[in-house]
Parts: structure tokens; sequence; C-alpha cells
């Protein structure tokens, strides 16, 4: 059989959409040799090379997330500034993940951060799993930048939202999930939040199609999902739901390539 590479890509809340996409491919009895991650797909990524089934992963995100509260989302992002936002995180994830480090997990796994200073993408692949996933997920904004091995690291997403290149000598046939908003909406409302998602989103279509110019994917995938915020948790069961319309068409194209 040939061997399947998964690119989980950044998009928040949005991220649950992999476990949707990581279920299909387990009742096709398809498991990926190598997974890349950036933010919400690091951490889809971790939890999944890390020996959970999707359902074990689904579960344990809803409980996560059915421990939050809208007020309490709200105060986590007032106190940001103090930094308790990124100590919530960690905890949370330190939590959530089933791994401690790179080298136990049953699949290889890269994950993407930026580093602060040089603007430049780091990839994680060795060492500790949770400050690798912290420098992952830390959005600007809501977290500050993550310390790791004496450098300051923010949100992989600033310069890899979906990571596949990273992976592609590695596999085969290679799977990309893109559930970031980077597509136009033209019914939204131009709000000055709305602004700096729609400047976001192109910026980050402008880098993905340069990429796939020179890096060959042989599956795309790029669910229409519903355009909630980064951190609309709450949500999160509307967003696995749509994905789950998509996977019908994702299988076909799966079954016709392996």
């Amino acid at each position: 059989m040939k061997s399947v590479g998964l690119a989980l890509g950044g998009g928040g809340v949005r991220g649950v959409a992999h476990i949707a996409y990581i279920k299909a491919l387990e009742d096709l009895g398809i498991r990926p040799s190598v997974i890349s991650g950036t933010s919400s797909g690091a951490i889809a990524g971790a939890l999944y090379a890390g020996g959970l089934t999707p359902d074990e992963m689904l579960s344990r995100i809803e409980a996560l997330i059915s421990s939050f509260r809208k007020p309490k989302i709200r105060s986590l992002l007032r106190d940001r500034q103090m930094g308790w936002a990124a100590a919530a995180a960690w905890h949370s994830l330190n939590e959530l993940l089933p791994k401690e480090r790179f080298e136990e997990l049953d699949i290889p796994l890269k994950v993407i951060a930026t580093n602060f200073h040089t603007l430049k993408e780091r990839v994680f692949e060795s060492g500790e799993l949770l400050p690798a996933v912290m420098a992952s997920v830390a959005l600007p904004g809501v977290f500050g930048p993550q310390r790791v091995d004496g450098e300051y690291y923010v949100d992989g997403g600033a310069t890899n939202i979906v990571p596949f290149d990273v992976i592609r000598d590695s596999c085969d046939v290679l799977i990309a999930i893109d559930v970031s908003l980077v597509r136009p909406f033209p019914n939204m409302a131009p709000t000055r939040r709305n602004a700096r998602q729609a400047t976001w989103a192109a910026t980050h279509e402008a880098y993905i199609q340069q990429k796939l110019k020179t890096c060959t994917v042989e599956i795309f995938e790029r669910p229409n999902l519903p355009p909630v915020a980064s951190m609309e948790f709450y949500k999160y069961r509307m967003i696995y739901d749509q994905a789950l319309s998509y996977l019908p068409d994702f299988i076909d194209k799966v079954k016709k390539l392996i």
C-alpha cells in the first residue's frame, strides 16, 4: 500500500474538523505514515499520533470545551496581557496530550511554529511535545510568544498555515486539510473585525497558491466550514457536523488514489 502523509492546517476551533477526516481514513483502514500540523492542526496531529482514536480525540476535546463557559472565554481574552491565557492553555494542553515527547509518538509528527525574532518557520519533530504545540498555537493577541530552547515563537500559521510541504518527501500520497477561513465571503459585513479577517485570509491564500505551484498535493481538502471565530469553542459541534458532510467526496478521492 502507498504511504500516506497527512498535513493538518490551523484554524482555531475549526481544527475539530480534522477529527472527521482522520476518522474517514481510519474507516478505510488507512493510517498515515507521517503527520504535520500547524496550530489547531498541531493539536489534532499530536492527539492522533499519540495513539488516540478519532472517537477518543473528540471525547477529550468535548470534555475540555464543555468545561469552558463563554464568560470564561471572554475573561481569558481580557486577561491575556497578564499571561493567564497562556498558563491556562498550557495546563489544558498538558491534560489533553497523551504523550510527553515526540519520540514516544506512534506516528512521526512535525509541528510548525514561527520564530518571533527571525520571522522564520521552525519545524519541531523531536524533544518535548507540549512546548512545541504551545509555540504552534501562540496566536498573537491571545497568547504571548512562547519560549522554546532559548528562542521565542508565535503561531505557526504566520509562516505555514497548511504545512504540506514539510512532509512531501516522506510519503507517496499527500493529503492536506485546510480549515482556515481562506475563502471569499461575499455577504460578509465590512466591519473592522472582518477587514482583519479578510486581509489575513488573502495573505494566506496567496501563500498557499504559491506553494502549490512547487509542491504536489494529491488531495487538498478545503471544507466550507462556518465562518466562526477561532476561539468560539462552544461552536465545535457545528464545525464537526459540517465537516462530516464533506466526507463522502473525500472518501471517493482517497479510494481512487490508494
